[in-house]
């Protein structure tokens, strides 16, 4: 991905240290599954990104897709946003069949998607009017949490460069669900999130926790 950072571009990253072709070799032996997709992706522009980032955090099937498909849908019919994917953060076919998919299902009048497994790791951008208000960035589950390798220690190389930018404001929204991880380690999560947090810049960066489908939930309501 080195050879595809623009020199003039104001978040180059130093990305030395950050071998795409090691981190799958080193990959391949704990999750094949995560470094084939990885494979499908190295057309990712991290540059491409700006500010300010929403970042949404989770394993695989917590309810990330759904919710970015129902924010957008609500930001451009009830806030007059306009929702455009990132159409120069990646540039493979993967991509842009998600990224139809995605605005097929914007332009949809209902707000519950019925299937969103064709739709997965996407930029997208909200302006209002002419000014982009902020860009979210929905990647796959795997990277932040594997389910059935809950302790792997790795993070895949466009994380840790978006991390890395330290001149635009990010937020990572971190996603909750009851009996979310009942087949695999809740303790090994909350260490990986701590990792994830350790990398932020404390004066422009955020976290938000959400916990996903909520009104589903009455017994935590139980009281206040």
């Amino acid at each position: 991905m080195t050879d595809m950072i623009d020199d003039k571009n104001p978040y180059k990253l130093d990305e030395s240290s950050l071998d795409s072709n090691e981190y799958i070799e080193n990959l391949d032996n704990e999750n094949e599954n995560l470094a084939n997709e990885i494979k499908d992706v190295r057309a990712i522009k991290t540059n491409a990104l700006s500010g300010p980032l929403i970042l949404f955090v989770g394993p695989r099937e917590s309810g990330k897709t759904t919710v970015l498909i129902n924010l957008a849908k609500y930001l451009k019919v009830n806030q007059g946003f306009k929702i455009d994917v990132n159409r120069t953060y990646r540039s493979d076919e993967t991509y842009v069949q998600s990224s139809h998919r995605f605005l097929t299902q914007l332009n949809d009048n209902q707000f519950a998607p019925n299937r969103t497994g064709n739709v997965n790791f996407l930029a997208v951008n909200a302006f209002r009017g002419s000014e982009q208000v902020c860009q979210f960035l929905e990647a796959p589950g795997e990277a932040y949490f594997d389910v059935f390798n809950p302790h792997s220690q790795v993070f895949p190389p466009y994380i840790l460069q978006t991390l890395s930018l330290t001149n635009i404001n990010k937020t990572l929204v971190i996603f909750f669900e009851e009996g979310m991880l009942l087949k695999s380690d809740p303790s090994a999560y909350s260490r990986r999130l701590s990792s994830l947090i350790q990398k932020l810049n404390k004066k422009i960066d955020d976290v938000i926790i959400l916990y996903n489908k909520i009104d589903k939930c009455p017994h935590l309501f139980k009281g206040n």
